[in-house]
């Protein structure tokens, strides 16, 4: 998982400008815990707890791109 995170840090791709690396990674924990094994299976519950961190991440730090 570190490795797949690795562009992610410093914003996406080194920018310091685009989305955050720490919310990027919060995603993908999401989504290895409520993954979906394949296309057309419904993946409502994944999507679900996604916007619920989304709206709790925005909430808390006021941001979803990178600051410093």
């Amino acid at each position: 998982m570190v490795r797949l995170a690795t562009p992610f840090a410093g914003g996406v791709g080194d920018t310091f400008s685009e989305l955050c690396g720490a919310f990027t990674g919060g995603l993908m924990v999401i989504g290895g815990v409520y993954d979906r094994a394949e296309a057309g299976v419904n993946d409502d519950r994944c999507q679900d707890h996604a916007e619920s961190f989304r709206e709790a991440f925005k909430e808390e730090f006021g941001w979803l791109e990178y600051r410093d």
